[in-house]
Parts: C-alpha cells; structure tokens; sequence
C-alpha cells in the first residue's frame, strides 16, 4: 500500500518498505532501502531536496538497470555509479542492455545530473527547474566534488532470510530499522 509523505513522496508500507522508529523524530521514516536521503533518515523529516534524492536514484536506476540497493555487496547504486565517476569510466555505469547505443555525452549528463541529484548535503543538491535547465543544456553543468560519496555513518544493512535489518545509535536518537526485500 502506498502513502504520501507531506511533500507528495510516494513510499510503499507494505512491499519492499522500510520503516525507521526514532525516540526522538517527530515523524517516522518509511520508505524502501537505497531511495531514502541521509537527512530524512537521520532527521525524519521528508522534503523537497529528499524527494530530489529519490529521484536521482529512481533516475540511476533507469539508466544503470539496476536496483537501487545491492544487499550482496552491501552498496547503494549511486555509490557504484560514484566509482565509475571518480574512476572516469562512467559510461561503464549504463545499462549493458544498451550495448553502447547511445548518445554517449547525452548518457554522461544524464548521469552526472542524477549524481548531482544525491549529493550527501541537501542543500547542495538542485531543485527541478535546474536539473531540467542543465538536461537541456540551458545551463551548465556543475561539476561534483570529487569526494562527494566517500563512506559516509549511514547504516549498514544485513541480510537475513530475506530480511535486510539495520541500526542506528547517536546521543540524541535510536532508531531501529527493519526492511524486506523482494
């Protein structure tokens, strides 16, 4: 079953959902492992630059052809897209379905915009209006820090019988994590 968040985001309850319970969120975090903002899990509190983490992933997954989460190498899929960036092959990152038939600097942008999208600092990461400005080339492109997506505390996820589990602990909050996978 789906519900909406307070900006419109789409999260899914009952498959492949995750929810987060903080002592001290006012809000719990749900959502699916691989598309929720360091900040909404953290904070738990949806907004308009978590939405735009999201999408950047819902965007890397359709130009990789992969899931947003790989719980056999424990790696979210912006971060395995962030390799081939830091490594200059990111064209390795597109979908192999593809066979290279593609604009290859239309694939490049579209990639690069979507890193953008998930930049770890929310305040970094573009609204709308600019990610359509620099997918028509109305506006140029801004380069990412080269240490955008270096190991950052977020929790590990484990896989157990079909169940990914995780934990977070600070002074101010616990958060206990549980997710299921497909």
């Amino acid at each position: 079953m789906a519900a909406l968040t307070s900006t419109c985001m789409a999260v899914e309850k009952d498959c492949n959902g995750i929810q987060a319970i903080g002592s001290s969120v006012p809000n719990s975090v749900v959502g699916t492992v691989g598309y929720i903002a360091p900040e909404y899990f953290i904070e738990g509190k949806a907004s308009k630059e978590s939405d735009m983490f999201s999408f950047g992933v819902v965007a890397l997954e359709i130009a990789c052809g992969r899931k947003s989460y790989d719980f056999n190498d424990n790696l979210p899929l912006y971060k395995w897209v962030w390799k081939f960036y830091v490594e200059g092959i990111l064209l390795n990152a597109a979908d192999e379905r593809l066979e290279m038939r593609f604009e290859q600097e239309e694939m490049e942008r579209l990639l690069i915009v979507r890193l953008w999208c998930i930049h770890p600092h929310k305040r970094e990461r573009p609204n709308a209006g600019r990610v359509m400005k620099v997918l028509r080339l109305e506006e140029q492109l801004p380069p990412p820090p080269q240490d955008m997506h270096l190991p950052q505390p977020l929790p590990q996820f484990q896989l157990q019988s079909g169940v990914a589990s995780a934990s977070r602990n600070s002074s101010e909050q616990t958060f206990n994590t549980t997710a299921t996978t497909g």
